[in-house]
């Protein structure tokens, strides 16, 4: 992916009308904070937990997974981000210069298809659709799960901290081509992969001293584990393999999945990214 980068990093929580991502909500509280002319639907896209539901107020939609607010797809100006930092908050319509220069992290632009992106620290980041100088439409992402030695996908790590927390790799790659894929780093019984902006894009756990899913999964996942310690987690299985879709927090098209002997003993726990 290219990109064109506009501001330095940081980290802080992201909110839709004042309201923190990944805050937990009662139906009072989202018809109070949002409105009450809403309609709820289940979650219409593949790998979706049961857990998550649609709110709809017309053509803009907010996510929710057991009452936590998850993602925000807007469409109209009814709905502001970032308004404990922007005074109004940004809104459709607004000018995407309203980004730059107040405390996110990266504001680039991607160059393959003009999306503007805003890596709000850590786990947060939002998508602007731009047109004509316009905000079009916005998504907002809670990446604050998926994750893995208490990393979560879309977390940014320098390769000194990589090293750090993991020691030198067995092997590292660094890519130059238009692949989003830019840097691989080979451990013994895990592999991790990130973005030209180093976000966390990828990882694949083939041994038990990973841990993965802590947030999710009391005391966290391991290879080793039965398959029935994620079963609230809705495992679906993948055609006739032993591959099982988990979930994911981070984009719609993305899932956790893992594989399992013939005991259902977990030998693999990796991220499907369609990134």
């Amino acid at each position: 992916m290219a990109v064109c980068m506009l501001a330095a990093a940081s980290a802080y929580a992201q909110d839709i009308n004042g309201v923190s991502m990944g805050t937990v909500m009662s139906e009072d509280q989202i018809a109070k904070a949002f409105g009450k002319s809403y309609i709820v639907k289940p979650v219409d896209r593949p790998y979706a937990k049961s857990s998550e539901k649609y709110y709809i107020w017309g053509i803009d939609t907010l996510l929710f997974d057991n009452g936590r607010l998850a993602r925000a797809i807007l469409h109209t100006d009814r709905f502001a981000v970032d308004a404990n930092r922007v005074k109004g908050g940004i809104r459709v319509g607004d000018d995407p210069v309203l980004f730059d220069g107040v405390d996110y992290g990266s504001y680039y632009q991607d160059t393959s298809n003009g999306h503007y992106w805003v890596d709000a620290g850590q786990f947060i980041l939002v998508s602007p659709e731009v047109s004509q100088g316009k905000i079009t439409a916005m998504r907002v992402y809670d990446w604050g799960g998926d994750d893995v030695e208490g990393m979560a996908i879309g977390q940014k790590l320098s390769h000194e901290e990589m090293v750090r927390k993991f020691g030198e790799p067995e092997k590292f790659s660094e890519y130059a081509d238009s692949d989003n894929e830019a840097y691989w780093y080979e451990y013994p019984g895990a592999d991790f992969v990130f973005d030209y902006d180093y976000r966390l894009l990828y990882f694949s756990v083939r041994s038990s001293v990973y841990t993965t899913l802590e947030q999710d999964v009391k005391g966290g996942l391991h290879v080793g584990d039965h398959l029935s310690k994620a079963s609230h987690l809705d495992p679906m299985r993948i055609g006739k393999s032993r591959d099982y879709m988990l979930f994911s927090k981070a984009f719609p098209d993305d899932y956790v999945g893992v594989t399992v002997d013939e005991s259902d003993i977990i030998t693999d726990i990796w991220y499907h990214s369609s990134m």
